[in-house]
């Protein structure tokens, strides 16, 4: 899969890690990443999206996160180079669907 992500600090290429992560799930749906906290899961489920949404599979990420989490979600993707990819949260923004652009969406699950 190609990384499509440019961080300011962690560049433009995947960890290890990430492009370990990648290659498993690669061909699989509804695959899951079980990393441990600070080993990407952020940048690879936005990656992976990305991938998605430019092949014309999904519109939206939808990501359930903690209270705690939940506002970094819509901030993460121009943090990761993606400016054209529109965020937003429950209860505060109404959920995009069919969108003409791409869109990561949190909620909260506590």
């Amino acid at each position: 899969m190609k990384w499509h992500l440019k961080h300011e600090k962690h560049g433009d290429q995947p960890w290890a890690v990430q492009d370990e992560a990648l290659n498993r799930a690669a061909g699989k749906s509804h695959y899951g990443w079980f990393l441990q906290q600070g080993l990407g899961k952020t940048p690879i489920t936005i990656n992976d999206y990305y991938e998605e949404y430019l092949n014309d599979r999904v519109d939206v990420l939808v990501v359930l996160a903690p209270q705690s989490f939940k506002a970094d979600w819509p901030l993460a993707p121009n943090e990761w180079g993606l400016e054209n990819m529109v965020g937003g949260t429950w209860p505060y923004n109404p959920l995009p669907l069919k969108v003409a652009y791409p869109v990561v969406y949190s909620m909260n699950y506590e």
